[in-house]
């Protein structure tokens, strides 16, 4: 949140906020030459970033929500089913 000013204000500004962080199945295939699309480093950075994230989060009294699969399918599924069903779905 440190090099984001527009998402902490938005934390700061609003009554409730859901943080979703879209884990996309894509990136864990492998190039049409057999590498790896995301290499070992960067997904080491991912995940030590997403962890930090996390804890500012809830020293903010939120979290951060990870999920896994298709953005627009995760989206489509947000706004056909309430907000509450998601979130219970995330616990």
């Amino acid at each position: 949140m440190r090099d984001n000013p527009a998402f902490t204000q938005a934390c700061e500004n609003v009554e409730s906020l859901l943080p979703i962080f879209i884990h996309q199945d894509s990136l864990a295939l492998e190039t049409q030459w057999s590498f790896p699309r995301v290499t070992k480093n960067r997904h080491v950075f991912l995940q030590e970033s997403l962890q930090d994230l996390g804890e500012q989060l809830r020293l903010r009294g939120s979290d951060l929500f990870e999920v896994r699969g298709n953005p627009l399918e995760i989206f489509q599924d947000l706004e056909k089913d309430s907000f509450a069903k998601f979130y219970e779905a995330l616990l």
